[in-house]
């Protein structure tokens, strides 16, 4: 007997697991299970809380919220700088889990990404456990849409089994959807919108719920009396094209709509890498800073080379003690991936920057204008100091991967020994330097 034919319809799931930075930290210390966990630094630290566990939310606890407020919020709260580099384990450890269910997995951040089970309906029905139907009403078991919910129920135990976290997941016929449905279903949840529910699903919703309508055009909505999605569906298209413009209005029509033909890709190499971190105390110590500048580059040559890539653009970024951020940037006269030709032109950018004036609070450093690694175009004069830097670099990085970041100290860098604690992973830093990474597309774009 043939099997069942695929649906016409589009299968995307958006999966984001709950409370990312202090559900790990809980996992890792199971007394604080039930706990109001704030990660982002100690009771005394300046920075800002980077995420809080759902016991910490209903005090009034935010992401970005200085810590200094959140304690006073909610002073029972366990306090944690956070492992930066166990979250990344756990998470990887998830994105692994998604690409068992679909080749085609679009990673958005550390703690979520898309899914789009299209085409693997009869992979996942053969594969569907026996008692999954006991979890969901009977009514909820029938149709085609049946199957994408066990699939995400099969994931949540994956997920769970594999690294004790939860996630929340929401199910729909586009990306838009999908992401809503995921929002309204934490914590710990699933939701589906059903082929043919899309325009109901959304229609009680504020639009300010759908993504893309930020607080400004939120209100501008409100001020046109528009206080629900239902409410903005029966503006004329041609009227929301005057008021907001040909492509923002365009926007707002079709995800009033729950309309969305965004595909899911997969992601491609990064377009720029980033590390920085804000001081345990203010300085005006120019060496000092320097010292921190050589280390960042070095963190962030190293993940440039470990993508095989080489960077054009050397940015450095400046904060000084009354908030007062400033960014520089420029061109190499060729691409590089080598810690020396970085550091040469973020030295002379944070000379450049630093006024001495007032005391420096952050320091960063960005490698931009990436491309995969080819043949470097040197001259008869460079050439064997460009082989032989490579050889160096090469070496370092072995060293590296094998026993921590920390097991070689070079350079400016050495001058923070004597007053930046150090383990096998390199310096401990107040604010981690996590290396970020803006991604581009498998395709290009």
């Amino acid at each position: 007997m043939p099997g069942k034919p695929e649906t016409t319809y589009r299968t995307v799931l958006h999966v984001d697991i709950d409370a990312f930075f202090a559900s790990v930290e809980q996992v890792l210390d199971p007394k604080l299970a039930g706990l109001p966990v704030i990660v982002g630094g100690r009771e005394d630290d300046r920075s800002v809380v980077a995420c809080a566990s759902y016991e910490a939310r209903p005090f009034g606890v935010k992401t970005g919220m200085p810590i200094k407020q959140a304690r006073a919020l909610c002073p029972q709260a366990v306090f944690l700088r956070g492992d930066h580099r166990e979250y990344r384990k756990r998470s990887d450890a998830v994105m692994e889990i998604l690409f068992e269910y679909s080749p085609l997995v679009e990673i958005l951040s550390i703690d979520e990404a898309c899914v789009d089970l299209t085409g693997t309906r009869r992979i996942h029905e053969k594969s569907r456990p026996r008692d999954t139907a006991k979890s969901l009403p009977v009514q909820a078991r029938t149709g085609d849409f049946a199957w994408a919910l066990d699939a995400a129920e099969q994931i949540k135990r994956d997920v769970k089994n594999a690294t004790g976290l939860n996630v929340s997941i929401g199910a729909a016929t586009n990306k838009l959807l999908a992401r809503v449905a995921c929002a309204r279903a934490k914590p710990n949840g699933i939701i589906q919108v059903w082929p043919g529910c899309e325009a109901a699903f959304v229609s009680s919703l504020p639009p300010g719920a759908l993504p893309g309508i930020g607080r400004s055009t939120g209100e501008k909505l409100k001020n046109f009396n528009l206080h629900t999605v239902a409410d903005l569906r029966r503006i004329p298209k041609s009227l929301l094209l005057a008021a907001f413009g040909d492509v923002r209005g365009e926007m707002l029509y079709e995800r009033c709509r729950g309309m969305d033909d965004s595909p899911v890709r997969l992601n491609g190499p990064p377009k720029s890498i980033s590390r920085s971190t804000t001081f345990e105390k203010d300085t005006v110590d120019l060496n000092f800073i320097e010292g921190m500048l050589y280390y960042l580059t070095e963190r962030a040559a190293g993940q440039l080379r470990s993508h095989k890539m080489k960077s054009r653009c050397v940015g450095v970024k400046l904060r000084y003690a009354d908030f007062s951020t400033y960014v520089r940037s420029r061109r190499l006269r060729r691409p590089s991936n080598q810690d020396r030709d970085f550091f040469a032109v973020a030295r002379d950018l944070l000379n450049s920057l630093y006024t001495g004036r007032m005391m420096v609070r952050l320091v960063g450093v960005v490698l931009s204008e990436l491309s995969t690694t080819g043949f470097h175009q040197g001259d008869f004069f460079t050439w064997e100091k460009y082989l032989k830097r490579k050889r160096l670099y090469s070496a370092l990085d072995g060293i590296r991967d094998r026993h921590g970041f920390g097991s070689v100290v070079a350079g400016p860098a050495i001058a923070l020994m004597d007053s930046v604690k150090r383990d096998e992973r390199g310096y401990v830093l107040r604010t981690p330097s996590l290396s970020q990474q803006t991604r581009g597309r498998a395709n290009g774009n």
